[in-house]
């Protein structure tokens, strides 16, 4: 499935550019500071050029980081 093979391709560039797979790797990161980061990307000026209807509050970008986690 095209979905599939996209997500495949993604992670294998994301493992030949050593970066982490998991939140938790993204250092000096703490499960702590999830509330922090998420209140963070949501006042992010790159949030003001998400794409129209993309508005996301503190506590989904909060799960989103919890199941990256």
């Amino acid at each position: 499935e095209l979905a599939d093979a996209i997500v495949e391709r993604v992670d294998s560039i994301r493992a030949s550019l050593d970066l982490p797979a998991r939140f938790r790797d993204v250092a000096p990161v703490d499960r702590d500071d999830v509330h922090a980061v998420a209140t963070f990307v949501l006042d992010d000026s790159p949030m003001q050029r998400a794409p129209t209807g993309l508005e996301p509050t503190v506590e989904e970008l909060k799960t989103i980081l919890e199941q990256a986690w």
